[in-house]
């Protein structure tokens, strides 16, 4: 389902994609630390970060809080400030872009419809 979502963190929206439609694009690592097979993100500290400092900096993702509508975003790239978690996903990312997702519950994250915010 895609959606009309307000402005992003740099104002701009570019496409709307799912999570799905995502995934399918730069395809998303398991979390092979994380008991669930389910689960794609990754922690912010101890061995997990170190599993995704090993990766290229285009193949990851940041996870970050914001005040924007009380929304969370993927950032291409690794960045520190306001994260949550991070996504590790084997096809790189070309392009700064930021996606948004609604979070009304976490544990459907993985359904949630996105938009691609051009920075």
């Amino acid at each position: 389902m895609k959606s009309n979502i307000s402005k992003g963190l740099c104002g701009k929206i570019d496409k709307s994609m799912t999570m799905e439609e995502f995934d399918i694009k730069y395809i998303l690592l398991n979390n092979h630390f994380a008991k669930d097979d389910a689960i794609f993100h990754f922690e912010t500290y101890g061995e997990e970060l170190e599993f995704v400092k090993k990766h290229d900096n285009n193949k990851i993702w940041t996870i970050v809080d914001s005040d924007v509508n009380n929304n969370m975003y993927l950032v291409n790239g690794f960045r520190i400030l306001n994260r949550v978690g991070y996504i590790v996903t084997e096809n790189a990312w070309i392009e700064d872009i930021e996606i948004l997702y609604h979070e009304d519950n976490i544990e459907d994250w993985f359904y949630k419809t996105l938009t691609l915010i051009s920075l």
